[in-house]
């Protein structure tokens, strides 16, 4: 029986060859722009690895801030050089994976209103932690237009599973706000109102994560069809989504002794394996961004809540794999028409 692969390089769902070259142009004038050289920037990166990025550092950040740091070393600084551009390419990275039933559809409003709202709490954010001491009950306002607009457009995002990643930079912001207000005047109330807020994103979060990611599994698209015609005819299909995209395979009853189906299954996995391979490795990337974001924002804010004497407990929906590990990423990443830095 002939196997091989019966798949054209054209199906292999890549990213268009003018999407790969503009981010590989991308990376070189970043490098140019930021003074480093271009070997300092992960190429592999997957872009939905890259738009967690923002989030990942923010909570940690946090985390470091709960801890007793200034919020402008807390911080370290992560840059979003053009946050119109970042929120477009983390929605648009995401937007693939949503299904028909599930996608809510973005429009012109909504996508000013979110970059309006994240300009200006990075701007507030930025403001405040770089004011003394001193200055800072003065300037209590800033913290408050940045708690009062993540209240608003934590929940805005979260309307959209495509802004996953935009939820989570901007939960990550309000426990910075959060804990600013509280250092001021020390009413634990800043922290323990946030409660039901932190509950409803966590919640719907991991929600939202379990939807994407069972959308990029090979396993959703891609199966085996198997059959037996008349009583001898053994045959077998890859299919994509209810589509042929193999041969047909024929066999009798045994192939060398062992049973055809097993056989023409693992030939056509071969076959298949240059389209589910790099799908199963986009899917594990994001699972692992998004618990790793989970998993933070979890820890910040228990933390927080330990500052003011009780414990914080995620719902029991919340499901996250046995010790998750926070995900190591770059700390400049490149994405189309933005670039992001650690400074």
């Amino acid at each position: 029986m002939a196997t091989g692969p019966y798949l054209e390089p054209k199906e292999a769902g890549e990213r268009p060859k003018t999407l790969i070259t503009r981010r590989q142009m991308l990376i070189g004038s970043a490098a140019t722009y930021l003074g480093v050289p271009a070997t300092g920037f992960s190429q592999d990166i997957t872009l939905a690895g890259a738009a967690v990025f923002v989030a990942v550092k923010l909570l940690e950040g946090a985390i470091s801030y709960v801890g007793g740091k200034l919020m402008a070393s807390a911080l370290g600084d992560p840059v979003i050089t053009d946050v119109r551009a970042w929120i477009e390419n983390a929605v648009a990275e995401l937007e693939a994976f949503v299904s028909a039933e599930l996608k809510r559809q973005l429009d012109a409003l909504v996508m000013q209103q979110m970059q309006a709202d994240l300009q200006g709490v990075i701007t507030n954010i930025y403001q405040y932690s770089s004011l003394k001491p001193g200055s800072r009950k003065a300037n209590a306002d800033l913290l408050h237009v940045a708690d009062t607009t993540t209240a608003t457009l934590i929940p805005l995002a979260q309307n959209y599973d495509q802004a996953l990643f935009v939820s989570t930079a901007a939960m990550a912001y309000r426990l910075f706000a959060l804990c600013g207000r509280y250092e001021l005047d020390r009413d634990p109330g800043h922290i323990t109102s946030a409660r039901g807020l932190m509950d409803t994103f966590l919640t719907t979060s991991s929600k939202i994560r379990d939807r994407i990611h069972h959308e990029m599994l090979p396993s959703t698209h891609f199966t085996i069809s198997c059959s037996i015609v008349g009583e001898t005819k053994y045959v077998c299909t890859g299919m994509r989504d209810g589509n042929a995209i193999t041969r047909t395979y024929t066999a009798p009853e045994t192939i060398n002794g062992r049973p055809s189906f097993d056989v023409m299954r693992e030939n056509i996995q071969r076959a298949m394996a240059p389209l589910t391979d790099p799908l199963q490795k986009q899917a594990d990337t994001f699972i692992a961004a998004a618990n790793s974001s989970i998993q933070l924002t979890i820890d910040c804010y228990a933390k927080m809540c330990r500052r003011v004497g009780v414990v914080y407990r995620p719902p029991a929906d919340v499901h996250l794999p046995p010790n998750t590990k926070i995900v190591a990423i770059p700390d400049t990443v490149v994405m189309p028409g933005a670039i992001i830095v650690r400074k």
